[in-house]
């Protein structure tokens, strides 16, 4: 019992949602230009996602090439950075 709780891996996310990520981290935002998350964000009526979109989003929204594979790029040379995506256009 005690050889596989040693060899558990625990991952702690620094935040879970947009909340948490707003109040109580650095991490920037990113995620496809044009996309409807964008408008998501940016016509927010919930005062978090609305600092989400100007503080952590708009500022690097033009960072990137509007693909993916420059966005991946973009996250992987950031070390602050997270992505607000559809988890199935990623995989």
């Amino acid at each position: 019992m005690l050889v596989s709780y040693l060899a558990t891996r625990v991952i702690v996310l620094p935040f879970t949602n947009v909340d948490t990520l707003v109040k109580d981290s650095s991490y920037r935002m990113s995620t496809n230009p044009g996309s409807l998350i964008v408008d998501k964000f940016r016509y927010a009526t919930d005062p978090v996602w609305k600092e989400a979109w100007v503080d952590r989003m708009e500022p690097s929204i033009g960072s990137y090439e509007g693909d993916l594979a420059s966005l991946l790029q973009f996250l992987m040379a950031e070390s602050e950075m997270s992505l607000y995506t559809d988890f199935r256009k990623v995989r």
